[in-house]
C-alpha cells in the first residue's frame, strides 16, 4: 500500500485527489491546505487526515509520495524538502518559478533514490501521444512546423488572486505556455531561441495572451499561442497543427471532445474537456508515476525535461519583456 499526501487542495489538488482514489494499493492518508476548510473538504470525502503544514507532510512517517499541488512560487521549496526526506515527489508543472530553484530540483532528484516527476499532463492526452507516434512512425515525413493553441478566460477564484502577480505566476507565458513548450520540446528536441509578444507586461487587469515562435535546434519551427483574455465562461480550449514534409495532423479539443465539464470555483467556473470513452489525462499521468515507483523505473518526464520545458518558458517571458529574440540553452 502507497501512501499519498496531497499539499494544495485546490482545483488541482482536487484533480488529482479523485485520481489517487481510484488506484489500487493507494490511500489518500493526509490532505493540506493552507486554507484548512479547503483540507477538511477533501478530508471528508477520502477519510483522511488534514493539515497545514507542508514540513508536518514531509515529516510524517506514514507518508510515501508527496503530491505537491501549491501555487508555482512553493513548488521548488517542497520539492527538494520531500525528496531529501525519501520521498516519492510528483509535482505540478511548472517545476519552480525560475531557473535557479529548478536545479536545486533537479540535482536533489539526482541525488536520492526516490521517484520525482513534474507532472506535464499534456503528454498523457491520448490525442497528443497519438500524434506524436504517428510522427515517430514517419506519418507525416520529417516534422518541421507546428501551430498551438492553448486557453480561454483568465483563471480567476484562486488563492490570493496569484495568478495576476507575475512574479509568482509568471503569467500566461509560463503558466500555460509550458504545457506546449513541454509537448513541442518532446516531438522537434531541444529550442536553439524563442521570440515572443505578450499583454503580461501591459497590466491588463485579469487579461493576457502571449504568441512565442520557437526555433528548434533541429531547424523546425513552431507558433505558440496561449490566451487568457476571452470572456467569462468562454470553453478552455486547446488544439495543434503538426506539419511535416509528407502531411499534417490537426486536433481542436472543441471539435473532439464529446464531453466538457463545468465545475463552479469561487467566482470562475473551471472546464475541463475530457472523453468518456478514454481515461482520463491526470489518472493516466498518475497511474504512470506509481507503475514507476512499483517496476522501478524512471518516468517518461525526467527532471531534466521540466527544467528544458521552464527555461523556455522564461525565456518567452523575458522575449515579451525586452521585445527581442532570446537564445535558449546551456547547461543545468
Amino acid at each position: 500500500m502507497l501512501r499519498v499526501g496531497i499539499i494544495g487542495a485546490g482545483v488541482m489538488g482536487r484533480t488529482h485527489a479523485e485520481c489517487w482514489s481510484r488506484l489500487e494499493d493507494v490511500k489518500i492518508q493526509v490532505v493540506c491546505d493552507v486554507q484548512v476548510e479547503r483540507a477538511e473538504a477533501l478530508s471528508r470525502t477520502y477519510n483522511c487526515d488534514v493539515s497545514t503544514s507542508a514540513d508536518d507532510v514531509i515529516k510524517r512517517s506514514d507518508i510515501d509520495i508527496v503530491d505537491i499541488c501549491t501555487p508555482t512560487p512553493f513548488h521548488s521549496e517542497i520539492a527538494v524538502s520531500a525528496l531529501e526526506k525519501g520521498k516519492h515527489t510528483l509535482c505540478e508543472k511548472p517545476v519552480a518559478r525560475n531557473l535557479e530553484s529548478a536545479r536545486k530540483v533537479v540535482k536533489t532528484a539526482r541525488e536520492v533514490d526516490v521517484k520525482f516527476m513534474t507532472a506535464h499532463v499534456v503528454r498523457f492526452f491520448p490525442e497528443y501521444v497519438t500524434a506524436r507516434n504517428l510522427i515517430d512512425q514517419g506519418a507525416i515525413g520529417i516534422p518541421r512546423m507546428a501551430r498551438t493553441k492553448r486557453g480561454g478566460q483568465y483563471p480567476l477564484g484562486r488563492w490570493n488572486d496569484w495568478f495576476s502577480d507575475v512574479d509568482m505566476s509568471g503569467g500566461c507565458l509560463v503558466d500555460t505556455g509550458i504545457h506546449d513548450f513541454d509537448y513541442l520540446r518532446w516531438i522537434f528536441g531541444d529550442v536553439e531561441r524563442v521570440y515572443a509578444s505578450a499583454l503580461t507586461w501591459r497590466r491588463l487587469e485579469h487579461k493576457d495572451y502571449g504568441l512565442v515562435t520557437l526555433r528548434f535546434k533541429s531547424k523546425a519551427m513552431a507558433q505558440v499561442e496561449i490566451i487568457w483574455a476571452q470572456p467569462p465562461g468562454t470553453p478552455f480550449n486547446t488544439g495543434f497543427e503538426l506539419i511535416g514534409t509528407d502531411g499534417l495532423i490537426a486536433y481542436n479539443s472543441q471539435d473532439s471532445s464529446s464531453l466538457r465539464i463545468m465545475v463552479s470555483n469561487g467566482d470562475n467556473i473551471v472546464q475541463r474537456a475530457e472523453s468518456p470513452l478514454t481515461e482520463s489525462p491526470y489518472l493516466t499521468e498518475i497511474r504512470h508515476f506509481v507503475s514507476c515507483i512499483e517496476e522501478n523505473k524512471e518516468p517518461s518526464v525526467t527532471p531534466e525535461d521540466a527544467y528544458k520545458a521552464l527555461e523556455v518558458a522564461i525565456a518567452s517571458l523575458e522575449s515579451a519583456r525586452i521585445n527581442r529574440p532570446v537564445s535558449v540553452g546551456g547547461d543545468i
